[in-house]
């Protein structure tokens, strides 16, 4: 009777879904950005070579469905599912949010609390970690700062019976999985490498004794402790299912659609996650039995993709590190019952170094997956050199071989960053904020930037100069202009426009030059008082794309100083408006009055300004591209023939 039903489980396995699977898994991931005439689109595909396949139709209707409520919870109790570094992700009715606090709470306590509900806002950047984007991929969209909070009742589990005992922060790392979401390491350790390193280990020591039959037996046992553990959560019920699916006959193949199934049906948010997507893209490369050393590109592409960064060792170390995972897990463990901090110590030392050979990338970077592609049909089977060509492309920048000019989401502050063709040379027009740091460091890694060749420092103000000092510790700054100058010449030539003033945002540098014969002007947190005398001094001034004086407040862009420039955008560095109500709806106003497209850093993030010889490219972080056909190949000296 056991092996009847089985031999019917088994059947339901071969039927042949991988095709539809593959097709399922691709259209998740990108449903939200195309139509649902997309998914018509794959049917046709689908049906062009194979049976339609009631089971894809159902889950194509399935992705479609609004799922997620999106409207703003009203409820205020909730279960603590999941504790991380500095936050609590709850289960309400039919949501799930974040929690801050500085109460401590655990696993699996039904809690009341008050607050404010707020979408969740990440610093959009074409590099660095996007945690709004991180968390909607998870089917995350509010958070809460909450205060009263009072504990309804707690739950027993064995996760929150031994945490609310321990408090080691190694324990808390390998074994509860309370990491911070932007640390390529911590994710490897959510995804379940830990215990599965773990489990590993422990079967290679028994090994030794016992016989495989006994080990796979084991092996279950030790999945499905996991698995209750864990509370059934994604990880280590995918686990479970590999482990079953290991006890049939299945192929490659349908291992691989059953993944792509379980998971789109019970955990569909996952698809999403490293935790599904690298297995399932690892699965689908052995079941087309590809070489492995796809593995390594699909892993570029992956990390890249998710988290805008690549780190060298997670590639070529991947076997091994999983293995050295599953060696903290173990001492984890003892940990529950003697010291073994210092041998932790030496261990986190040793996984801090990892970070060094990590190397920034943008998530967004269409032309990166261009130039893969490129690279593949010229050297098809080249497998080896594909691998070298892509590390050295994201180690040494993802620009194009134009000159571009960055406008970095720094927030409240300004810096903008020129790049001349070919890299030849970088300048800085100001640093942001302290706070903004590691923005802006983020941002010259994924250039490949290790020198600038001049660092203009409009005024002192802490959001224009706020990094100076750490700037000239990290990298190789050949000079600091804070000084009013008239013409400065190097690969480009720049002018300040502006006078001396006591007053320190009116003495700001207002600097000018032209890439590609358009004229790019700089204001600083220059006044109307500025702005009005430069136009009296050059009549004939014009400017293409303008960032707008003091982050578009309304004591900059005066309406004759803008009659006068005409720009084709405006750009505007500009944080939080309801902090700092920048930029003034009276400047906006100007702006739309006038139809003069503008373009603010606080709502597209990175803005980045591609100059080629037909026109401009102009790139957001939000998304958002636009090409201005504009051929001009003399570089004309605007200033000296006006």
């Amino acid at each position: 009777m056991l092996n009847s039903w089985r031999s019917k489980i088994t059947s339901v396995f071969k039927q042949d879904y991988f095709f539809s699977s593959f097709l399922l898994v691709i259209y998740a991931l990108v449903h939200e950005n195309f139509p649902f005439s997309a998914a018509i689109l794959l049917l046709i595909v689908y049906g062009c070579k194979h049976r339609l396949s009631i089971v894809m139709i159902i889950m194509m209707l399935l992705i479609n469905l609004p799922l997620a409520n999106l409207s703003t919870p009203n409820s205020y109790q909730g279960k603590i599912i999941d504790v991380k570094a500095n936050y609590y992700i709850v289960k309400l009715c039919d949501q799930k949010i974040l929690l801050y606090t500085e109460q401590k709470l655990n696993y699996d306590q039904r809690i009341s609390f008050t607050g404010k509900y707020e979408l969740i806002k990440g610093e959009s950047t074409n590099y660095g970690f996007d945690f709004a984007a991180f968390n909607d991929r998870q089917h995350i969209h509010y958070q809460i700062k909450a205060a009263d909070i009072k504990v309804i009742n707690q739950a027993f589990s064995l996760r929150s019976y031994l945490l609310a005992r321990v408090d080691q922060p190694y324990i808390h790392k390998f074994i509860f999985n309370i990491n911070s979401d932007d640390d390529l390491i911590s994710n490897f350790v959510s995804c379940g490498y830990s215990f599965g390193g773990f489990i590993y280990l422990i079967l290679q020591l028994l090994s030794i004794k016992l016989k495989p039959h006994t080990l796979k037996k084991i092996e279950g046992l030790m999945l499905g402790f996991f698995a209750v553990f864990y509370h059934f959560n994604y990880v280590a019920s995918r686990m479970l299912l590999a482990y079953a699916l290991r006890r049939t006959s299945c192929n490659s193949k349908q291992k691989a659609s059953v993944l792509a199934y379980f998971t789109l049906i019970f955990f569909p948010w996952n698809i999403f996650s490293l935790k599904f997507l690298l297995p399932y893209g690892i699965n689908i490369i052995y079941a087309l039995k590809y070489d492995k050393r796809w593995i390594i590109i699909y892993n570029i592409l992956l990390q890249s993709y998710l988290f805008a960064k690549v780190n060298i060792i997670l590639l070529f170390g991947y076997k091994y590190l999983i293995k050295i995972l599953g060696l903290c897990f173990c001492i984890s463990v003892l940990g529950l019952f003697m010291d073994v901090s210092y041998i932790m110590t030496l261990i986190n030392q040793f996984m801090a170094y990892l970070e060094l050979f990590v190397i920034y990338q943008s998530s967004k970077s269409y032309f990166f997956a261009l130039f893969f592609i490129l690279v593949y049909q010229c050297f098809k089977q080249k497998l080896t050199l594909i691998i070298i060509s892509l590390l050295v492309f994201l180690a040494t920048g993802s620009s194009f071989p134009y000159a571009c000019v960055s406008y970095i989401n720094v927030g409240q502050g300004d810096a903008i960053l020129i790049q001349d063709h070919f890299k030849q040379a970088t300048y800085l027009i100001d640093t942001g904020k302290p706070s903004s740091y590691r923005k802006l460091d983020t941002f010259l890694q994924a250039k490949g930037i290790k020198k600038i060749d001049i660092l203009f420092i409009s005024h002192y103000d802490s959001d224009h100069c706020g990094n100076l000092n750490r700037l000239l510790q990290d990298y190789q700054i050949l000079r600091v202009v804070d000084y009013h100058f008239t013409k400065l010449i190097d690969k480009l030539t720049f002018y300040d426009l502006n006078d001396h003033y006591p007053e320190k945002n009116e003495n700001s540098l207002v600097l000018y030059t032209m890439i590609n014969g358009q004229g790019l002007l700089f204001t600083g947190d220059a006044h109307v008082k500025n702005e009005l005398a430069i136009i009296e001094k050059y009549p004939l001034l014009s400017c293409d794309y303008l960032k707008l004086g003091h982050h578009g407040s309304k004591t900059s862009s005066a309406q004759g100083f803008l009659h006068t420039l005409r720009p084709k955008l405006a750009l505007i560095s500009s944080g939080n408006f309801s902090y700092y109500q920048h930029p003034h709806p009276t400047i906006i106003n100007l702006l739309r009055n006038m139809h003069i497209p503008y373009l603010v850093t606080n709502n597209e993030g990175d803005i980045e300004i591609y100059f080629t010889f037909l026109g401009e490219i102009i790139t957001t972080s939000s998304r958002k591209i636009s090409f201005v056909f504009n051929p001009n190949l003399l570089n004309h000296d605007i200033i000296r023939t006006r």
